[in-house]
């Protein structure tokens, strides 16, 4: 039989042989005219319903047929379990077919992990949450800065938080903004917020220039808003000008409130220089555009005015030249006027100590930053204070030795002349406060002790290094660290003790005000300190107070405002209605006061019984009126120098027994010659007599 014959014979599904037709077992196949059945081959099975062929089996189960050997295997992501294909574990890949083992990521890249099962690639091993690959076969925790919540990170696409930059993708140094507003993370070449350019996001780009936080705002440089900041600037200046000679005029209400407000400028001019001395200081949104609305007492026409919109030349160094150069050529003038003329010389000297004491602290921290460098990881090195500036950079070195001179000049050299001055007068300074305001070798310098108690002639040198210490020197510390803040929360726990301890001014009212205002620096550094940490929390339970910890800060600070208020305006009101004033006016004749008919003299008699009370009545038991001084609660700090000068005014008539006035001949002669003396004051053509009359007798409970 013919090949041919026997296929015709022997269909699909048999095995012929010998003209004995044969049919195939399951699992087994035969084409027709097939002397044999084939089995299928491993991982296959027959399938019935598609006959007996060689096309009858298929792969079992979860196999698969390798396109490329026409084989059942396990597909790519699966690998031989038993007799089944099963998933690649997590943490494990398989990129081809076969029945072998899946790959473990650990072998290619330390510490990696797949996201889910039946991972088919290497690509899929990945970093897991909170670390990165180094690019050296290896995962590595993420640094301060970089996303936490993100896996699968490469050093290149690294998410970097708000708030943080670096210098390149490459870069594993990721810093901290000294502005975190100016940075808006991500994981781009750009970590900038709109406006912001450069390391640590610090250089305005074009038509942006800094506010008083140091953030890049857009520029309106139209002419009615350069006229209205020029406007702005000028009306600030002369309103303050003009209320100080205004004040001045005023010479005994602006005696008895200058040395207070020169405690509460003092708080806020240091509030107003943080943003500057500590750029990463977090505050509460309200507080922090009060205190940028503060920035005129800085005396600093760049924080002013923003001139970067009208020259993008203007850099630090011209900063530190206007910052410096006026203040030293006004003081060299007043000095030498004051030398040429005696006259004057401490009206000129009071002048220059005024601008010294107006513009220490911002000159003190603008001349600490000439010496801050920031080394980056890209071999540059770069001025801290502006980024613009290479501290390589050969002409560096004249800004250096400038410095030096400014900080010999002015934190050091204005502190050391105060307590030259001080210490050389020290005993006339010690003297009672009546005599040594009289002393006229101690007129020139009469603004660094006045506010003080005698003892404490040397005060004025504390509270100047107090005031270096939390503005210049506080600058020169790692901006935006803790250690800043905590260097600035020490500093106002310990002036603030050493205010409370020591009680140095003069007032009571001012030494409440001292106290209060430096603690509220406590606040502000306790505050930021709290805000700070709980911004670096992740928590989704975390929360923060924001507006109602910004409504404490702000409404202590208008608490010791309306205090200082209040208090000056008591002041002005006591020195209206005191007895100075009543005394006053009997010497110029402006006080009528009629006498009683029983008084032979018909003068008029003022006597004080106590400290706080002045009696007018006759000589003969009269009528009596009594005018106290106005009751008021800040009035319990009166000094006694008011009390010294009344008893100058006129002698005090004796009390006799039981309480009867004295009517001894030497008595009536002293009170006569008193009214005699005093009349001529009054006024000289008049004949009325005026005296002293003695007080009203005292009661039996008395």
């Amino acid at each position: 039989m013919t090949k041919r014959e026997n296929q015709a014979v022997c269909e699909a599904g048999h095995a012929c042989v010998g003209g004995v037709k044969t049919k195939c077992e399951d699992g087994t196949w035969a084409d027709a005219g097939s002397s044999v059945c084939t089995p299928c081959p491993q991982y296959e099975e027959q399938d019935a319903s598609l006959g007996y062929s060689s096309d009858s089996c298929v792969c079992k189960g979860t196999f698969v047929r390798d396109p490329t050997t026409d084989k059942c295997s396990c597909e790519p992501g699966f690998t031989l379990t038993g007799e089944t294909c099963s998933p690649c574990e997590i943490g494990r890949f398989k990129d081809d077919y076969g029945v072998h083992s899946c790959s473990r990521c650990e072998d290619v890249l330390k510490g990696s992990v797949t996201k889910f099962e039946k991972s088919t690639e290497v690509g899929a091993c990945a970093c897991p949450k909170g670390t990165y690959d180094n690019m050296e076969k290896s995962c590595v925790d993420v640094f301060e800065g970089v996303d936490r919540t993100t896996s699968g990170m490469t050093l290149e696409t690294l998410k970097i938080e708000p708030g943080y930059w670096r210098t390149n993708l490459r870069s594993p140094d990721i810093r901290e903004c000294l502005v975190a507003m100016a940075c808006a993370g991500g994981n781009t070449t750009n970590y900038c917020r709109e406006g912001h350019k450069g390391p640590y996001c610090e250089i305005c780009t074009d038509s942006y220039a800094k506010d008083a936080f140091l953030l890049c705002q857009s520029c309106d440089t139209t002419a009615t808003s350069v006229a209205l900041s020029i406007l702005l600037t000028v009306t600030v200046g002369a309103i303050i000008v003009g209320g100080f000679i205004y004040l001045t005029k005023k010479k005994e209400f602006y005696k008895r409130v200058k040395n207070g407000g020169k405690i509460i400028f003092a708080a806020l001019q240091i509030t107003s220089s943080l943003p500057a001395a500590v750029p990463a200081m977090p505050l509460p949104k309200t507080f922090k555009d009060a205190v940028s609305a503060a920035q005129i007492l800085n005396v600093d026409i760049f924080q002013l005015v923003s001139v970067g919109c009208f020259s993008a030349s203007i850099n630090f160094y011209h900063h530190l030249l206007m910052n410096t150069v006026p203040v030293l050529t006004i003081c060299a003038v007043f000095v030498l006027a004051g030398r040429r003329n005696p006259s004057k010389k401490a009206k000129y000297f009071t002048w220059a100590n005024a601008i010294l004491y107006l513009t220490l602290p911002r000159i003190a921290t603008t001349v600490f930053e000439v010496f801050s460098c920031d080394d980056l990881d890209d071999g540059s090195s770069l001025l801290r204070t502006d980024y613009t500036i290479d501290c390589n950079d050969d002409s560096r070195t004249f800004w250096v030795f400038y410095g030096i001179i400014m900080v010999l000049i002015f934190p050091f050299g204005v502190t050391a002349n105060y307590f030259k001055l001080l210490h050389s007068k020290r005993k006339r300074i010690m003297q009672d406060l009546e005599t040594r305001e009289k002393d006229e070798e101690l007129k020139d310098i009469v603004f660094l002790f006045e506010p003080y108690k005698p003892e404490f002639w040397y005060f004025e040198v504390v509270e100047t290094v107090r005031r270096l210490l939390m503005t210049g020197v506080l600058s020169i510390i790692k901006p935006g660290t803790y250690s800043q803040l905590s260097y600035g929360l020490f500093l106002s726990i310990f002036f603030t003790v050493l205010l409370a301890a020591l009680q140095p001014y003069n007032e009571v009212r001012d030494n409440r005000i001292a106290v209060l205002s430096s603690a509220l620096l406590i606040a502000v550094f306790m505050m930021s300190s709290f805000k700070k940490y709980t911004q670096s929390l992740t928590d989704e339970d975390n929360t923060y107070d924001d507006p109602l910890m910004d409504a404490l800060l702000m409404l202590t600070y208008i608490m010791v405002l309306i205090m200082f208020g209040v208090w000056a305006y008591y002041k002005k009101d006591d020195m209206s209605r005191s007895t100075n004033a009543m005394a006053s006016d009997v010497l110029k004749g402006e006080s009528n006061v009629q006498s009683n008919a029983g008084d032979e003299s018909g003068s008029v008699e003022l006597s004080t019984i106590n400290s706080s009370q002045t009696v007018l009545g006759d000589g003969a038991g009269g009528t009596r009126t009594n005018k106290s001084e106005v009751t008021n609660p800040f009035n319990k700090g009166m000094d006694e120098r008011r009390l010294k000068q009344l008893e100058s005014y006129g002698p005090k008539e004796k009390v006799g027994k039981g309480g009867k006035r004295s009517k001894n001949k030497d008595n009536k002669a002293k009170s006569k010659e008193t009214s005699e003396t005093i009349a001529p004051q009054q006024n000289p053509s008049a004949k009325r007599k005026s005296s002293i009359i003695p007080p009203p007798p005292p009661s039996e409970n008395e």
